[in-house]
């Protein structure tokens, strides 16, 4: 969240951390006071978040020039601005910003402009539970980078981790099917 009213970041986080648990999503929120700070995490990093909240009247860089920075170098991340003034609408829609909220908004305007990136949100929480090494543990699917069977052990590879389950391929990939992400494989 990117704005330089103190009370619009609590409330946005506010908003952001009740969506998440009603909609059981685990969530991490950035604070950004300035559009120079923001520009700076995230300009020269690989991985983005999910959606910038960006206000677009702000001292010094305000968050339409900072959409076009993003969009400049590349950054294809979900922004939606969060604004006083109807006036913006159209360019915001120009740099493919996901959504408008006009201040001050309510809840329910909140959920709506999030609608559209639920289901999306929800894929990335999806997840697989497997027992590793006697302790049960829950992996995201987006952070299988994939799942091999070899001397008689299934093996999950994450980018950080290995884990030698307890399940049979076949019955992992029953369950993974289910993103479309995953290709099954053949002997060799």
């Amino acid at each position: 969240i990117c704005d330089d009213l103190k009370e619009d970041l609590i409330r946005l986080k506010h908003f952001l951390k009740r969506y998440a648990k009603e909609n059981g999503f685990v969530i991490r929120v950035h604070l950004f006071d300035c559009a120079e700070d923001l520009l700076s995490a995230y300009c020269n990093v690989k991985t983005l978040p999910d959606i910038i909240f960006l206000d677009i009247y702000m001292k010094h860089l305000d968050g339409m020039e900072t959409a076009r920075k993003l969009r400049d170098e590349g950054k294809s991340v979900s922004i939606i601005f969060t604004t006083s003034s109807e006036e913006h609408a159209i360019e915001a829609f120009k740099l493919h910003a996901e959504g408008y909220l006009k201040k001050p908004y309510f809840y329910k305007d909140f959920c709506n402009a999030l609608e559209p990136k639920k289901n999306e949100l929800q894929k990335e929480m999806r997840k697989i539970t497997v027992v590793s090494e006697r302790t049960r543990k829950e992996i995201l699917l987006k952070d299988i980078q994939f799942i091999e069977a070899r001397n008689h052990a299934v093996y999950i590879q994450t980018e950080k981790q290995e884990y030698k389950v307890g399940r049979s391929l076949r019955e992992i990939g029953n369950e993974i099917t289910i993103d479309e992400s995953f290709v099954f494989c053949g002997n060799s």
